[in-house]
């Protein structure tokens, strides 16, 4: 299982058998071999997990990157440590708050092709705790006859998602970056 790849993958999208946007792709993810991990440093030890539960709506062909659209939505609930009692923590306000955040959601609004062949950058926003911004998320798209595989990594600074505790934070170090790592598997319907 990867650890250092969400986003990418975003666009193949992660989920039982969740419909593409409109129902328009000619390509269907395989949720069983797609993957969304995260990342971050807790008093300078790496702390790794991912998301059971991924929602993908994605209208994705990789002959015409430009008209991809679609989100991902994780829930939140099914975010996955190793460590109960950090699930536990994380799960709760004032970290991502699945109670009244029960998801959180990377919009892909389009997928510009990259200057080295299968390169490309995926442009939208991403939700976490109803706060949204913008980002554009670096992906590699490799694909053979029937299949294609979309990853990457995101970056992002929990802080702007309002994601601290300053008690917590009083007893234990967390660096601020967060690293969301996907790998996404879709093939031709």
């Amino acid at each position: 299982m990867r650890v250092e790849s969400m986003l990418a993958a975003v666009f193949l999208s992660v989920a039982p058998s969740f419909p593409a946007v409109a129902g328009t792709s000619a390509w269907q993810i395989d949720v069983d071999a797609s993957v969304v991990t995260f990342a971050y440093l807790e008093n300078d030890r790496r702390r790794a997990g991912h998301f059971r539960e991924i929602n993908p709506q994605i209208d994705f062909d990789p002959d015409n990157l430009a008209e991809t659209r679609g989100m991902i939505e994780v829930s939140i609930a099914s975010l996955t440590l190793g460590d109960p009692m950090r699930e536990g923590i994380l799960v709760t306000e004032p970290w991502l708050d699945a109670g009244n955040h029960p998801n959180a959601t990377f919009k892909v609004d389009r997928i510009e092709p990259g200057s080295i062949p299968d390169h490309a950058t995926a442009i939208g926003s991403l939700e976490i705790k109803g706060i949204s911004l913008p980002l554009s998320v670096p992906v590699v798209i490799s694909r053979q006859a029937d299949s294609a595989t979309a990853s990457g990594a995101l970056r992002f600074d929990r802080i702007d998602y309002g994601l601290r505790d300053v008690f917590v934070e009083s007893l234990v170090s967390i660096d601020n970056e967060i690293v969301l790592d996907f790998e996404l598997v879709a093939h031709r319907r």
